[in-house]
């Protein structure tokens, strides 16, 4: 049950107090139902963490591709980063110094990874 600072005069002490607030409703349930929400709480918060972890990951993965991209290494970010948006970035510029060069087969090869059909970024579309 909710707790307030003072009882009104009027009201004797073993009475239950009316909700004033609608939050005093929700913070009521939760108490009296503790027991059975903790499994739920716990399967939240171990959701969360695995959650916060993925995305940890893929936020490194993602780091350590543009790295490789900045340095210049397209090949060795296609070829160790393969998922990541920078390899296909690289991709694209390898691709493009192959046709500059002529070597079309060298382009085709490179352009060939981005036609994938479960290709759905709209950079790949232009």
């Amino acid at each position: 049950m909710a707790l307030y600072k003072n009882l009104p005069h009027s009201r004797k002490k073993t009475e239950e107090l009316p909700f004033y607030r609608p939050i005093d409703r929700v913070v009521d349930f939760l108490w009296e139902n503790r027991e059975k929400l903790f499994p739920y709480l716990v399967a939240v918060l171990v959701l969360l963490v695995v959650y916060g972890g993925y995305r940890l990951y893929g936020l490194r993965y993602e780091s350590s591709a543009s790295q490789m991209l900045e340095q210049g290494d397209l090949e060795g970010a296609v070829q160790k980063y393969p998922r990541a948006n920078a390899s296909q970035i690289a991709r694209l510029k390898l691709g493009r110094k192959a046709l500059e060069a002529k070597q079309y087969e060298e382009a085709i090869r490179w352009y060939q990874a981005l036609a994938d059909p479960h290709t759905n970024n709209s950079l790949y579309r232009v």
